[in-house]
């Protein structure tokens, strides 16, 4: 990955709106709905 400035940020951002996503969407097979 590019060591650009802001770059990590910018990955870091993605990371974080992932796992939130993935988190989401692991909930209905887990059937840990809040």
């Amino acid at each position: 990955m590019s060591a650009a400035i802001g770059g990590q940020a910018e990955a870091d951002r993605y990371a974080a709106i992932a796992a939130r996503v993935g988190a989401v969407l692991r909930l209905p097979a887990t059937g840990a709905w809040p």
